[in-house]
C-alpha cells in the first residue's frame, strides 16, 4: 500500500498579536488533533519553544508519503515521510509586524516501523523516528531528534 496526504492548517490572524490565546482553538480545529497538542507540549518539555513560537495546531501545512508492505506473512514494514512548512512566515517579535520573519521551513520527519505477529495474540513492534529541523530552527535547537520505541502487545 502507498499513499499521499496533504494537510492545511489555516493561520489564525489572532495568533500574530496573541500567540498563546489561539492555541486552544487551533488545536481543537486541527485536522491532526492527535499530534498538535503533543508537539506544543514537547517544545516546552525539551525547551525548544521560543517566545515567538506558534501553536502546532495552526499555520502549518504538511505533505506526507507513506507505505507498507508484507515481505512475510507475519511481518509488516511501514514507512512515512513528512515535510512541514508554515502557511505564513512568523515574525521574530510577535507584536511587531515589521520585525524580521522566520523561515517557513519547519522540517522533515521519517518514521519506520516493523510489526511482527508472533502468534494470534502476541505482536512485537519496533519503531524508529527522526525529525530533521528546517531553517526555522536555529542553534542550539536545531539538532535532529531521534526516537526509538519497542512494544510487545499481548491480547487476552
Amino acid at each position: 500500500m502507498v499513499g499521499l496526504q496533504y494537510v492545511y492548517l489555516a493561520a489564525n490572524p489572532t495568533w500574530a498579536r496573541h500567540p498563546r490565546r489561539a492555541t486552544a482553538l487551533g488545536t481543537v480545529l486541527s485536522a491532526d488533533r492527535s499530534t498538535a497538542g503533543s508537539h506544543d507540549y514537547l517544545e516546552v518539555y525539551y525547551a525548544t519553544a521560543s517566545a515567538s513560537d506558534q501553536p502546532a495546531g495552526q499555520n502549518q501545512q504538511h505533505i506526507s508519503l507513506y507505505g507498507s508492505l508484507l515481505p512475510l506473512e507475519d511481518l509488516k514494514l511501514t514507512a512515512n515521510y513528512f515535510y512541514f512548512w508554515t502557511t505564513e512566515a512568523s515574525h521574530t517579535t510577535v507584536t511587531t509586524r515589521t520585525a524580521r520573519r522566520f523561515s517557513s521551513s519547519l522540517g522533515h520527519e521519517i518514521d519506520l516501523a516493523a510489526i511482527y505477529s508472533y502468534t494470534e495474540d502476541v505482536t512485537f513492534t519496533m519503531m524508529a523516528d527522526w525529525f530533521i529541523p528546517g531553517n526555522l530552527y536555529t542553534s542550539p535547537n536545531d539538532a535532529t531528534a531521534t526516537q526509538l520505541v519497542g512494544e510487545v502487545k499481548v491480547t487476552f
